[in-house]
């Protein structure tokens, strides 16, 4: 059990870092990024601490992980600030009066016993820490930030509309699975017995982590559903990648006969060489065989094939726009088709707009669609210009200005070429 709970901290560590330096170079000009990168690090280096804490019997090594504990939960809650403010910057007020309180506890932790008194180290891998006189000041300080963070992201969700809602949504179900899971770990659990899993609580950071990396990558209007299902792919893919290490890690250390220090070093090197490529492939092969495809893909599938079963133009137009309104949930739908007499795109769908709306043949919608051959979200379109070259750039924001011309918030390839909808 001991060695399991060495490897878990030692993955978590290694993927922690790593998942918080890929959020800073995907957006280190936004501050939630790199708040969110902060926040992740710190986890990380909980995580390792324990895990030399673990493998050596050392307290002070298990005080500086409770240090880094205590810099993770300020950091959230300056992400949680700072995501909430988007480009609003934070106040120097404001950030001194949430980092001032770990690092004026830090010293105290590190090199006095009134808020740690004794840490005893089990044979099984479990610690057990016995509070000093202040001890509850750290379990108050823990309550507040989480509750103080929570509130700063429902005051932000609150007051955000559109794609910055769904965020806001997609960030509040990874705090109450973070939640959830510690209050089964942590106080239910132990009413049976079950005490080793209390000591992986810095694992579940990376349940965050996966909600924000979803949103920073990936700019879909997916449903709930789909990060769910995400969300089990990740998980059942981390089980099974944590079941190779251990089971690798025990035959290793029984074949050559080394002690467990020398086991878990090498442990750390297989895993830093080896987790990426193959959870990338578990992932990948684990959602080819338990789900179906993506919502989206299966809407504008549904798309063409309304297309191409029409038998007249206004049976072929109702049936695209029924698909439009029943995959995307819009409350309206224009279709233009290409009139080579006047080398525009001119509006067919509804009735009343025919010969009345066009959109050029050389505009942003036309040729953003004709290249990409992908539908687009107009709230979607500063983030995809961010990082992008400037001539992209350029076209981007062409599109999204011709998008609000027309009012449209989702512009869709309904054919091979001469086909749009809005």
């Amino acid at each position: 059990m001991k060695l399991f709970i060495e490897i878990i901290l030692l993955a978590t560590f290694i993927s922690e870092f790593l998942l918080g330096m890929f959020i800073y170079f995907k957006g280190k000009h936004m501050q939630a990024n790199r708040y969110f990168c902060l926040m992740m690090i710190a986890g990380s280096f909980w995580s390792f601490f324990l895990a030399v804490a673990i493998i050596l019997s050392n307290s002070t090594f298990d005080r500086l992980d409770v240090v880094f504990g205590l810099f993770g939960n300020a950091f959230f809650v300056l992400f949680s600030q700072a995501f909430s403010k988007s480009e609003e910057k934070i106040s120097i007020k404001f950030l001194l009066g949430v980092i001032v309180t770990p690092i004026i506890l830090s010293p105290i932790i590190l090199f006095s016993k009134i808020i740690i008194s004794k840490t005893t180290f089990y044979p099984n891998g479990l610690i057990s820490s016995t509070d000093g006189p202040l001890g509850m000041i750290f379990y108050l300080y823990h309550l507040f930030y989480w509750v103080l963070g929570f509130y700063l992201l429902v005051r932000g969700y609150k007051s955000a509309t559109g794609l910055r809602k769904i965020h806001f949504q997609y960030l509040l179900l990874g705090f109450g699975l973070i939640l959830g899971i510690f209050i089964i770990i942590n106080l239910i659990l132990p009413i049976f017995g079950i005490y080793y899993l209390i000591t992986l609580s810095s694992s579940l950071f990376l349940i965050l982590a996966f909600f924000f990396l979803y949103i920073i990558t990936r700019y879909r209007f997916m449903d709930i559903r789909v990060v769910l299902r995400k969300g089990f792919v990740h998980g059942v893919s981390l089980i099974i990648l944590l079941a190779i290490y251990t089971y690798l890690t025990l035959s290793f250390q029984d074949y050559f006969a080394l002690n467990r220090t020398y086991t878990t070093l090498i442990a750390m090197l297989v895993i830093a060489l080896t987790i990426y490529p193959l959870r990338k492939w578990l992932f990948r092969n684990i959602d080819a065989l338990l789900f179906e495809p993506e919502k989206e893909k299966e809407v504008f599938e549904k798309f063409s094939t309304e297309i191409t079963s029409g038998f007249t133009v206004e049976d072929l137009l109702k049936r695209a726009s029924e698909a439009i309104f029943q995959g995307l949930g819009v409350k309206a739908v224009k279709i233009f088709i290409l009139d080579k007499s006047q080398e525009k795109f001119s509006a067919v769908y509804p009735e009343n707009m025919k010969g009345h709306d066009f959109l050029e043949r050389e505009g942003g919608i036309i040729k953003y669609l004709s290249e990409k051959k992908d539908a687009v979200v107009r709230e979607e379109i500063p983030y995809l210009i961010e990082g992008t070259e400037e001539k992209e750039s350029e076209e981007l924001k062409a599109l999204e200005k011709e998008l609000n011309k027309n009012q449209a918030e989702i512009a869709v390839p309904l054919g091979e070429e001469n086909i749009f909808g809005l």
